[in-house]
């Protein structure tokens, strides 16, 4: 049907997506303790 496949669709948009986007967002926020403790 329409919906499962649209449903598919984001599934796999979302899995190529969501590592690159979750490792930057933790990057970002390690990223900022470190220069802190650095400094």
């Amino acid at each position: 049907a329409q919906g499962s496949r649209l449903f598919d669709y984001i599934q796999a948009v979302q899995s190529f997506l969501a590592p690159p986007v979750a490792a930057c967002y933790l990057l970002g926020i390690l990223w900022k303790r470190i220069n802190e403790e650095v400094t």
